[in-house]
């Protein structure tokens, strides 16, 4: 059996035995595929995370109003 050849040459690949496309091309395109999906997925984790951490932020911010305006409000609550 013979080995074949690849060259690549402006949007189409050639190869010893007519058009084919290369394992290692192959490999290649899926790798970076890959790569840009997980790099999508770590934007919208991050962003997500962000999101997350200001809404507990702001829960806490507002359980300290409300423990303020209690202790504000008790004494004349008392009389």
């Amino acid at each position: 059996m013979q080995s074949q050849v690849c060259t690549q040459v402006p949007s189409v690949l050639l190869c010893s035995g007519g058009p084919l496309i290369c394992p290692d091309l192959v490999k290649q395109r899926q790798s970076e595929f890959a790569m840009k999906i997980s790099t999508y997925a770590n934007v919208i984790l991050l962003a997500l995370k962000t999101y997350a951490i200001a809404a507990l932020t702001l829960d806490s911010l507002l359980d300290l109003m409300v423990g303020g305006i209690l202790c504000f409000t008790h004494p004349s609550m008392k009389s």
